[in-house]
C-alpha cells in the first residue's frame, strides 16, 4: 500500500477496506512488543527442560517483570493442547485425596519458637 495514511507493516483488506497487521487474531495481538522478543521467549520456554519463570524471562529478554509474566502466560496458553474444560478425574467421577490437612494441625504450635528455648510436649 502506498499513500499518506499507511504505515509500515499494514495490509489492506479489499473486502472491508480496512487496514490490519499480521498479528491480528494471534497471541501477539494487542502487544506493543517487537516480534523478535516474542520469538526469543518462545525459544526460551520451549527449549528449557523444566520450564522457565517470569523472572528469568525478565532478566534474559530485558523487559519488565509484568511484560515477562504476560508473555509467558500467552505462550503457555498457545502451547496448551485440547480443552481444559473437563473436570479433574473425568466427567461425573469422584476425586479422592489421601492424607490432607485443612487448616493448622493441632500438633503444630502456632508461630515461631523462641530462640534458646526448648519446646517440650
Amino acid at each position: 500500500m502506498e499513500g499518506k495514511a499507511t504505515r509500515f507493516g499494514l495490509y489492506k483488506c479489499y473486502a472491508c477496506r480496512k487496514q490490519f497487521r499480521v498479528t491480528v487474531g494471534t497471541i501477539f495481538a494487542s502487544s506493543h512488543l517487537p516480534l523478535h522478543l516474542w520469538l526469543q521467549a518462545f525459544y526460551l520456554i520451549a527449549g528449557s527442560k523444566k520450564g522457565i519463570s517470569s523472572n528469568q524471562l525478565h532478566r534474559t529478554l530485558g523487559v519488565t517483570l509484568k511484560t515477562a509474566w504476560f508473555m509467558g502466560h500467552r505462550i503457555r496458553e498457545a502451547m496448551c493442547s485440547g480443552s481444559l474444560v473437563t473436570p479433574m478425574g473425568g466427567e461425573g467421577e469422584t476425586v479422592k485425596v489421601d492424607e490432607t490437612i485443612f487448616g493448622r494441625a493441632d500438633t503444630h504450635p502456632k508461630g515461631r519458637r523462641p530462640l534458646g528455648r526448648k519446646v517440650t510436649n
